[in-house]
Order: structure tokens, then sequence, then C-alpha cells
């Protein structure tokens, strides 16, 4: 995991420290090693990463195609499993540089949109 993708899951999994610490995977409630947490970062950064990057992949951030592949599960996808709907059609701003009279399929537009996060 690359240091920004890591920060952000920090924020993500603590909910920018909104959460109770107990609750918080990283705090010395929960770390396993009763560190606070700014010190577990400091003077053991392994286990750090280490806990944050368990609870990414325990907690993977959904996308706007796994909301659309919940509701409608059949829904056909490319070789690189990205839904090949293009957002416009469906009434989305997803950024794409067609005409608006053009029904173009952007593989670079549908990634971009399809991959985005969203919260919940």
């Amino acid at each position: 995991m690359d240091a920004v993708k890591m920060l952000n899951e920090v924020v993500r999994m603590s909910q920018n420290c909104a959460i109770r610490c107990e609750e918080c995977p990283i705090s010395s409630n929960c770390n396993g090693m009763d560190v606070e947490c700014n010190n577990l970062r400091i003077y053991h950064p392994e286990k750090y990463v280490e806990i944050v990057e368990n609870w990414s992949k325990a907690h993977p951030q959904k996308t706007q195609a796994d909301l659309l592949l919940e509701r409608y599960p059949n829904a056909i996808k490319d070789s690189k499993n990205i839904p090949v709907v293009c957002p416009k059609c469906l009434g989305e701003k997803a950024g794409c540089k067609t005409d608006e009279s053009l029904m173009v399929d952007c593989a670079l537009c549908r990634k971009k949109y399809w991959s985005a996060p969203v919260e919940g």
C-alpha cells in the first residue's frame, strides 16, 4: 500500500478521528501493544501500517460499480470487470467529452466513473 492510500485509509478507518477510540483499530485499546495511536505511528510504524492494511483488506471501499451491481447484479461488464453502461446514459455527469447526440462508449470515462469511491 502506498503512503497516500494508507493515509486515506487511516482517515476512512477512524472516520477522521470522529469515532470513539475504543472502536478504532489503531487505538491503545485495540492495537495489541497498549500504545497510544500517535506513538504507535512514530515508534512502531510497521505495526501501524500492518493494522491499517489489514483493516483496509477487511473493509474494501465501495465504488460506483459496486452500487450499480448491488441493484443490477447481471449488468454487463467488460474484460476489466467495469460496467459497460455509459454513466452519461444514466444522467450522470461523468466528465464525458463526447457530443450530446452521440452514444459513444468511452472506456476511460467509464473506468473513472465506475471506479470512483462512494460513502457507505
